[in-house]
């Protein structure tokens, strides 16, 4: 693996770990024995909606992650003048900016790091609803 992979993959395993930390939390929150007070709100809320919806909201929630992470991405990728973002790999602190011109276009979950690097659920775009 070359440098250009490796400071491009750290960063997006980053973010696909807070991707996936996020769909396997509200998962076990919408399960039957959720911990802590915020899963306990959520899995009200949960509850109180109908079978059909419930199965609308687990197909949503990894739509939902992904378009966050990737405004989050798209806000680094255009504040590059205001915020320094720095990987260090071989000893040596390189930006991802040295090796793609946008963040963003590296997460698609299609074919980017989501794709890559994921272990939960991507949502299909040719889905029939």
């Amino acid at each position: 693996m070359d440098v250009s992979d490796a400071v491009l993959d750290r960063i997006g395993r980053l973010f696909v770990d807070a991707r996936d930390a996020t769909i396997s939390n509200y998962d076990r929150y919408t399960s039957d024995k959720p911990g802590g007070k915020y899963g306990q709100f959520i899995n009200g809320i949960y509850q109180g909606i109908g079978d059909d919806s419930k199965e609308a909201f687990a197909a949503l929630l990894p739509c939902i992650v992904d378009e966050t992470l990737r405004i989050v991405l798209q806000l680094l990728d255009e504040r590059l003048d205001r915020i320094l973002l720095k990987v260090e790999e071989e000893g040596v602190e390189r930006s991802p900016y040295d090796f793609t011109d946008a963040l963003e276009a590296e997460y698609d979950p299609e074919d980017g790091w989501v794709h890559r690097f994921s272990q939960q659920r991507i949502v299909e775009m040719e889905r029939d609803f």
